[in-house]
């Protein structure tokens, strides 16, 4: 439900933190929130080094590669955010 999703997502941000110059701005509710009964977030991962962004991302994706219940999909350079 909604109430696991948000908790999960608190989780990884709070288990993996961030790395020094990135911002991490969200979670947020994708503009089409609610698909076939599965919740959507965004999340925007911002900074300056690549490296240091694609780590992290790398990161996000390990967190949740056990949890079947999480589909995580990676944009390293979104054309737009819908």
């Amino acid at each position: 439900n909604e109430q696991d999703v948000a908790r999960k997502i608190r989780d990884a941000v709070f288990s993996i933190g961030k790395a020094n110059g990135i911002e991490l701005l969200g979670p947020s509710e994708c503009t089409f929130y609610k698909v076939n009964k599965n919740f959507r977030w965004n999340f925007l991962i911002r900074g300056n080094n690549t490296e240091s962004l694609l780590n992290l991302a790398k990161k996000y994706k390990d967190y949740f590669a056990g949890d079947r219940s999480v589909y995580l999909e990676i944009d390293a350079f979104p054309l737009n955010m819908l």
